[in-house]
């Protein structure tokens, strides 16, 4: 894939987050009263770890398949706090062969991974239903180029 192109897919992503922030309301990140994220992880899409206390919203998940393009965007739920869901990508994503690339902590916290093939994962970590749930959105680009498909 040619690099203008993963760049502008890229800066859609990430303009995403700060797009929807002015729908979301409630407490401040980390204040929501639940419990921590348990030491067990699912895949949510492939190489993407996802604590078991997250459910999937099938609604808002989708993959994207492209002759030049391959990716996802998968949107889970769960009562889990914002800082443990940090501390979990954090520590589980270098597990899965993902490198952090920088963070972003506001009232959306998003986490840039990047893995040496030139896959690229967005995890975006917010609280909704005014602080009683967190939101987790991943956005996975794959690099097509470097093996098969895994989605």
């Amino acid at each position: 894939m040619k690099r203008t192109t993963l760049a502008v897919l890229l800066s859609l992503l990430l303009s995403m987050p700060l797009l929807s922030s002015c729908a979301q309301f409630g407490p401040g990140a980390g204040s929501n009263d639940t419990s921590p994220v348990s030491s067990q992880a699912v895949l949510a899409m492939p190489d993407v770890p996802a604590p078991v206390e997250l459910k999937k919203d099938e609604d808002k998940s989708m993959v994207i398949r492209t002759n030049d393009f391959e990716g996802g965007f998968l949107v889970m739920r769960g009562k889990l706090t914002v800082n443990s869901l940090i501390d979990f990508y954090t520590n589980t994503m270098p597990q899965y062969g993902w490198n952090l690339k920088g963070v972003m902590h506001a009232k959306q916290n998003l986490m840039a991974f990047s893995k040496p093939n030139g896959d690229y994962c967005l995890v975006n970590i917010s609280e909704t239903n005014f602080g009683y749930d967190t939101e987790v959105q991943f956005w996975v680009i794959t690099n097509k180029n470097a093996g098969a498909s895994r989605y």
